[in-house]
C-alpha cells in the first residue's frame, strides 16, 4: 500500500515544479513521506515491515533526483538577458518544414553556438528573402539568428505552448537574419524523409507516413491535424505504446517465420525472441532520434521484461508502478505533457478492468470495444481542461482504425521504407484516401466542452478515483468522498452558473486575455458579459477566439470592437454567427462582417452607455484621421475604480481626453493604447495618471518594439508603476472587491523564473 501511495506521486512532481516552483515541489515530498510515515504509525506496522522504510529513503531519492534534473534542464532554455540577442548558430533543420507565402517554418537542433548559450533545439523562421531555395530536413545553415524566448500565449483553458516547449526541449525561437552557408547534412531519417517524398502522389499520405515510421506528427499540416484531433484519433498518429506493441508483435512473428526452416536444427528460446524483438524496438528508436513518446512507451515496456525475464516476484500494478518510477527518473519532464499520463492511465484501466473482471465479458470484440470506449472517456477531464475535441462516433472509430493502422497502414510503412514500390505505395494511399473520406464526415460530430476550472475538474477526477478504489479495495473512504463531494458542489456551482445567460456575475471582473500582439477583455459583472475585441489569429485564418477563448467566455450580453484591424477584430464574423443575439458596438461599423438576420454594429463615437457602469466617449471627427483614431474610448467604473481603454489611439486623442476631460484624471487603471506603441501613450498621458496600474496586451515579436523604448524608460524613472504584460504573465484578471483591486495572472513559475 505505501509504494502504491509514494511511488503514484512521484508524476505529480514535474507539475507541481512547473505550476508553482521547487519550494512547493519540496513540500509535496515532504507531506508524502509525513503521510506515508503517520499512516503506518497509526497502524503500528512500520518497523514491524522492514521494507517500508527503504521504500521511503527510495522515493526520497528518486523524488530529489528528478527535482535535480528538472533543475538542470533549466539552464538550456534561453535566458532574459539574450532576448532579442542576434547571435551566431549552425542549425540543421530536424523537422518537417511549413511553407508559408513569406517565410520557411521548421524546428533544428543547434550544432554550434556561442559561449553564452546552451540551447539544443530551436524553432526556426526562415524568411524567403534570406533563404530563396526549398528547405528540407537535414539542410544546415550556418547565420545569424535573432532569439526570442520559448514562450507561447496563456490563456486558461488554451493551448500551454511554455510547458511543450520545455517538455520537447525546445529552447529558443529564431528567426534568421544573415545566411552565410548552406549545406545539406543529414542524418538518416532526414534523408529517408526526403528520398521517399517522391514516391507519393498524395501530399496527406506522405504526412500520414512520416508520422507513423518516423514519428513526425509535426508533419501533418494542420487541416488534418483538426480532422484527427476531432474524431480522437491524433494519439495514433505518434510513435509511442501502440506502435511499439505492435512493432514488437511483428517482430516476434519474423522471428517465428525466419527460424521455421531451421527449427529441428536451431531453437530459439523464448527469452532469446523477445530479447531479439526488443533490440529491434530499442534499434527503431534509435533511429528516431529517442523521441519522449517513443522513449517513454519503450520504457514502458522494456521494465517489466526485464521484472519478468529476472524472475522478480512482482504483481502487474507493481510493474507498472517501477515502469513509472523509471520513467520518471530518466526523463520527468515527460510528465509535462498529455501523452505519458494517458499512456499511464490506459493501462491503469485494463487492470482495473481485468480486476472486475470485465475483460471476461461476452465476445472478445465486445470486450475490445468496451475498452476503446473507456479510452475515449479518459480524455473528458483534458477536454474540459484544454478544449480537446470529444466525438460520439470516437469508441467505434478507435476501435475499428487501431487495428487498420497498426495491422495495414503500420507494416506499409515500413516496407516503404524499405523499398518504395509503387504498388505498395499505390495500396496506402488508397486506404489512406478512404480513410480520410470516413473522418472527414464523422468530423462534423465533433464538439468541445465548455471550460472549466481546474480545481473543480480535478475535484471530479479525485471523486471518481476513490470511488472505483472504494469499490475495489472495499476500503472505508466514505469521509473523503463526502469532503470531495462538498469541494465539487462548491467549486462546481460557479463553474456551471455563470455559463447560463440570465445568471450574472456580481463582483466585478475584468480579464484581459494573452492573445499576443492583439487585444480582447471581457468585463464581468451584474449587467452582463461584454467582450472587447475579438483578438486576431494565426495565418491559417483561424482567430485566436475560436481557438482559445470561446469556451471560456460563455454566452455574451455585448460586444465592443474598438476599431477593425485584424488583431481587435478577427473573430467579428464567428462571434455573429455563433452568439445569440447582443449588442454591439465599433468604432468602425461599416468594416465589419454582418451576420444574417442580424443587426449591425452601432457606433461607439458617441456619448452613450451600453450599461450604468460604461460609457463611451465621443472623438470628434476632425481627430479621427487614421484607422487606429477610430478607435473606441471606453470608460468603465465599479466599486470606486476606473478604468479607461483607448484600442490604438494615437496621442491626439490622448491629448483630447487630457483637455476635454480633465476632471476623469487620475484614473485607476490604463490599458495603454496600441499595445505600447510609441504612437501612443504619451509622457502627459502617462504623468496624468501617476499612481494609477497599467496593463498592456502585447506579444513577444521579432523586434522588441512593444513596449516602444520610451515608455520604458518613463516606468523605469518610475518603479513605483506598475506594468503588467500580457507577454510576460499570460491573460490577466482584475477582481473589483469591496477591500481594493486584486489582481491575478497566468504565469507559472517556470514563466517566471525564465522572464526575469
Amino acid at each position: 500500500m505505501v509504494t502504491l501511495f509514494v511511488i503514484f506521486f512521484l508524476p505529480l512532481l514535474p507539475p507541481v515544479w512547473y505550476q508553482f516552483g521547487l519550494f512547493p515541489s519540496l513540500i509535496l515530498i515532504a507531506a508524502t513521506l509525513l503521510v506515508s510515515l503517520f499512516y503506518y504509525g497509526r497502524q503500528r506496522r512500520f518497523f514491524s515491515e522492514q521494507k517500508h522504510p527503504y521504500v521511503l529513503l527510495v522515493y526520497a531519492l528518486l523524488a530529489s533526483l528528478m527535482l535535480i534534473q528538472l533543475e538542470r534542464q533549466l539552464q538550456h532554455p534561453l535566458p532574459a538577458s539574450l532576448k532579442h540577442q542576434t547571435l551566431p548558430l549552425t542549425v540543421c533543420i530536424n523537422r518537417a518544414v511549413a511553407s508559408y507565402d513569406d517565410v520557411w517554418f521548421s524546428r533544428a537542433r543547434v550544432v554550434s553556438q556561442p559561449a553564452q548559450t546552451q540551447l539544443r533545439n530551436i524553432q526556426i523562421s526562415l524568411p524567403k528573402a534570406k533563404v530563396t531555395q526549398p528547405i528540407y530536413p537535414g539542410d544546415c545553415l550556418v547565420g545569424a539568428f535573432r532569439l526570442r524566448q520559448p514562450l507561447g500565449f496563456l490563456t486558461p483553458g488554451g493551448f500551454d505552448a511554455d510547458r511543450y516547449y520545455f517538455s520537447t526541449q525546445m529552447d529558443a525561437k529564431a528567426t534568421l537574419v544573415d545566411l552565410y552557408s548552406l549545406q545539406y547534412q543529414p542524418k538518416r531519417s532526414e534523408r529517408l524523409y526526403k528520398n521517399r517524398q517522391a514516391s507519393f502522389h498524395s501530399d496527406s499520405a506522405f504526412d500520414i507516413w512520416a508520422a507513423l515510421f518516423l514519428g513526425w506528427s509535426h508533419s501533418i499540416d494542420q487541416d488534418l491535424k483538426n480532422t484527427f484531433s476531432q474524431n480522437q484519433l491524433m494519439h495514433l498518429f505518434v510513435v509511442s505504446g501502440m506502435h511499439i506493441g505492435f512493432i514488437s508483435v511483428f517482430c516476434l512473428l519474423l522471428i517465428k517465420v525466419v527460424m521455421q526452416p531451421w527449427s529441428s536444427r536451431l531453437l530459439l528460446s523464448t527469452t532469446v525472441q523477445y530479447t531479439l524483438a526488443l533490440l529491434f524496438v530499442v534499434l527503431y528508436v534509435a533511429f528516431l532520434g529517442w523521441p519522449v513518446p517513443a522513449t517513454r512507451a519503450l520504457i514502458m515496456l522494456l521494465v517489466p521484461f526485464m521484472i519478468m525475464r529476472l524472475a522478480i516476484r512482482l504483481n502487474w500494478l507493481m510493474a507498472l508502478l517501477v515502469a513509472l518510477a523509471v520513467l520518471s527518473l530518466l526523463k520527468p519532464e515527460a510528465w509535462l505533457s498529455l501523452g505519458a499520463w494517458l499512456s499511464f492511465i490506459s493501462i491503469l484501466i485494463i487492470i482495473v478492468l481485468i480486476r472486475w473482471q470485465w475483460m471476461s465479458l461476452g465476445h472478445w470484440l465486445l470486450r475490445l470495444f468496451l475498452f476503446q470506449c473507456t479510452m475515449s472517456l479518459t480524455t473528458l477531464p483534458w477536454a474540459f481542461l484544454s478544449g480537446f475535441s470529444m466525438n460520439p462516433f470516437a469508441g467505434v472509430l478507435n476501435f475499428f482504425i487501431t487495428p487498420l493502422i497498426g495491422f495495414l497502414l503500420l507494416p506499409l510503412a515500413f516496407l516503404i521504407a524499405l523499398q518504395p514500390m509503387p504498388i505498395v505505395v499505390s495500396v496506402y494511399e488508397f486506404v489512406v484516401q478512404t480513410l480520410l473520406m470516413l473522418l472527414h464526415w464523422t468530423q462534423q460530430f465533433a464538439f468541445q466542452f465548455a471550460w472549466f476550472s481546474p480545481l473543480l475538474v480535478i475535484s471530479v477526477v479525485a471523486l471518481l478515483v476513490l470511488f472505483i478504489w472504494f469499490v475495489d479495495r472495499r476500503l472505508t473512504s466514505i469521509v473523503l468522498l463526502l469532503v470531495l463531494l462538498v469541494s465539487l458542489i462548491r467549486y462546481g456551482f460557479y463553474g456551471f452558473a455563470y455559463r447560463l445567460p440570465m445568471m450574472k456575475t456580481q463582483a466585478a471582473r475584468v480579464t484581459l486575455y494573452d492573445v499576443g500582439h492583439g487585444s480582447s477583455l471581457l468585463i464581468e459583472d451584474q449587467y452582463g458579459r461584454w467582450l472587447v475585441d475579438t483578438g486576431g489569429g494565426l495565418r491559417s485564418g483561424l482567430s485566436y477566439f475560436q481557438r482559445d477563448l470561446d469556451r471560456q467566455v460563455g454566452p455574451l450580453s455585448g460586444l465592443i470592437v474598438t476599431h477593425a484591424d485584424a488583431d481587435h477584430a478577427m473573430a467579428v464574423e464567428y462571434i455573429m454567427n455563433t452568439q445569440a443575439a447582443f449588442l454591439a458596438w465599433s468604432g468602425q461599423p461599416e468594416r465589419l462582417a454582418k451576420a444574417p438576420h442580424r443587426s449591425g454594429f452601432n457606433h461607439c463615437n458617441a456619448d452613450t452607455s451600453p450599461t450604468p457602469n460604461m460609457r463611451f466617449i465621443a472623438v470628434p471627427e476632425p481627430f479621427r484621421q487614421s484607422s487606429n483614431d477610430h478607435s473606441c474610448i471606453l470608460l468603465y467604473q465599479a466599486q470606486g475604480k476606473r478604468m479607461i481603454i483607448t484600442g490604438d489611439a494615437g496621442k491626439s486623442i490622448e491629448y483630447f481626453l487630457l483637455q476635454a476631460y480633465p476632471e476623469l484624471f487620475p484614473l485607476d487603471i490604463v490599458v495603454l493604447g496600441h499595445h505600447g506603441s510609441a504612437t501612443s501613450s504619451s509622457h502627459d498621458w502617462l504623468q496624468a495618471n501617476r499612481g494609477a496600474l497599467y496593463l498592456v496586451s502585447n506579444g513577444d515579436r521579432l523586434s522588441p518594439r512593444w513596449p516602444a523604448a520610451a515608455i520604458v524608460s518613463w516606468f523605469d524613472a518610475h518603479p513605483e508603476q506598475q506594468l503588467l504584460s500580457t507577454a510576460q504573465l499570460g491573460s490577466i484578471r482584475l477582481y473589483f472587491d469591496s477591500d481594493g483591486l486584486k489582481v491575478k495572472h497566468s504565469a507559472t513559475a517556470y514563466r517566471m523564473r525564465l522572464i526575469r
